[in-house]
């Protein structure tokens, strides 16, 4: 049981560092792939995908009762975070958005499919993001919120307030896509498909290409090899060995 155990490791041994050799053999090969994904991802980050540039605007959500503010109107801060969102992201106050940026191209549904909203770690702050191909855009629809939404607050609820707290900036540099991790996305990939080519390859490969890959094969020692024969032209007669 123990002879079998150790067979079963040396095979195990020898069949991963086959692989390895295998591996090695067709460096150049998996090299020239990992430059194929990496320039071929490189291209579609760069030139393919539409960049998209991120603004963002935070405000501060407070309750109009008395200078100072309480535990109990602390956490009431932090629950109307929430249904501030809500009051935000209904029509009518997109529409306010919209109807704000004069761009006649721009619809209610358009301002909604840009933004995001969330409360920022569970505090009184609304943060309120704008992803959009177009960065002065994008700085556009949050400032607008920064304008509007305290005013549609108000008229909805009545007894809070809501406060600037950062304006919205022209951003530079797009958001998305990130080029360094697509490009080492299509390095990483085709160092996979690389490897994985090789490996089917060779295991389709039936032919025996010596008394060492026969012995690695079926796990049993080679007593002895036929030497090759090659008959000459017009000769009748034979040779071995390699040609």
């Amino acid at each position: 049981m123990d002879y079998e155990n150790g067979g079963k490791f040396m095979q195990d041994t020898i069949d991963i560092r086959y692989i390895i050799n295998l591996l090695i053999s067709k460096l150049v090969w998996i090299i020239a792939a990992m430059l194929t994904g990496i320039l071929i991802m490189f291209y579609v980050a760069s030139f393919m995908i539409t960049p998209k540039y991120t603004s963002s605007i935070r405000l501060f959500v407070d309750v109009e009762d008395g200078s100072s503010l309480t535990k109990t109107q602390l956490d009431l801060s932090r629950s109307l975070v929430s249904t501030y969102i809500v009051l935000l992201e209904s029509r009518d106050s997109l529409k306010v958005i919209a109807s704000d940026l004069n761009t006649a191209a721009l619809s209610a549904e358009d301002v909604e499919k840009y933004i995001n909203m969330r409360a920022v770690n569970n505090t009184e702050v609304l943060e309120i993001e704008a992803v959009t191909p177009d960065p002065v855009l994008s700085a556009e629809i949050c400032n607008s919120f920064a304008k509007n939404a305290p005013t549609i607050i108000e008229n909805i609820v009545g007894n809070s307030r809501v406060s600037v707290i950062d304006t919205a900036v022209v951003p530079t540099k797009p958001s998305s896509p990130n080029v360094p991790m697509y490009t080492a996305l299509g390095g990483l990939l085709g160092l996979i498909l690389s490897c994985g080519v090789i490996l089917l390859i060779d295991h389709l490969d039936n032919t025996v290409k010596g008394g060492e890959d026969l012995s690695q094969r079926y796990g049993l020692p080679v007593l002895g090899e036929v030497p090759g024969f090659h008959t000459k032209d017009k000769g009748g007669y034979y040779s071995y060995g390699s040609r």
